[in-house]
């Protein structure tokens, strides 16, 4: 089993895709790993950064250690667009104790590390990213 692409990321998409309060923020504009060039503004974009298998003895595959960056982006020169997403984002998925997935027969669990904040200017304009790094651990139902 892959699980970024079987475990994580359809918890991230639909976590995040099915809540009311963030579709009030970005509509239906979230987007996993690639976001599909240039967007309306504003989006919740999410992107492993550092995937990493831990093994057990005897080679066994326990489950995976992942990073991704969740994060909202806006074509703006403030971080008051983007900071109720920010927030909305980490309530959501921050979650340090166990989430069983009985659609994929995972679990995983989610913890950020760190706030993700970036300006930055793209075609003359200036877009901000603001959101976390979340260490999310899954693992398969074997």
């Amino acid at each position: 089993m892959i699980e970024t692409t079987q475990i994580i990321e359809p918890w991230l998409y639909a976590t995040l895709s099915e809540d009311p309060t963030l579709a009030g923020l970005v509509g239906d504009r979230i987007f996993g790993t690639m976001s599909p060039g240039m967007l309306q503004t504003p989006y919740v974009v999410f992107l492993l950064t550092s995937p990493r298998d831990i093994v057990g003895v005897g080679g066994t595959r326990i489950s995976t250690d992942n990073l991704y960056v969740v994060k909202g982006v806006s074509q703006t020169n403030s971080w008051d667009v983007l900071t109720p997403i920010a927030n909305r984002i980490d309530q959501l998925i921050h979650r340090p104790g166990s989430t069983m997935l009985g659609d994929s027969g995972g679990s995983l669990t989610c913890i950020r590390e760190m706030t993700h904040q970036m300006p930055e200017i793209a075609d003359g304009l200036p877009y901000r990213h603001l959101g976390g790094v979340y260490r999310i651990r899954a693992s398969a139902d074997d």
